[in-house]
């Protein structure tokens, strides 16, 4: 007979949730229109960074949010 072994999720690395929203899209400044979300990234324990992108005209910014306070 064969033993199991569970898994648990503590093995994982353990993020706190966000508690702030953060846009999927903001307006671009060149052509007005909108720039997607491209990349997101967790940076620090309080701290996510978004970088967006607009197809129309190849603009790019780089947004850093910080996370609530009140968890």
């Amino acid at each position: 007979m064969m033993g199991t072994k569970t898994i648990t999720q503590t093995d994982a690395p353990v993020h706190p949730a966000s508690t702030q929203w953060t846009p999927r899209a903001v307006r671009c400044a060149h052509c007005g229109g909108l720039a997607r979300e491209e990349v997101r990234e967790r940076i620090s324990d309080d701290e996510v960074v978004v970088r967006y992108g607009c197809s129309a005209c190849r603009w790019r910014v780089t947004r850093h949010f910080m996370e609530d306070e009140a968890r």
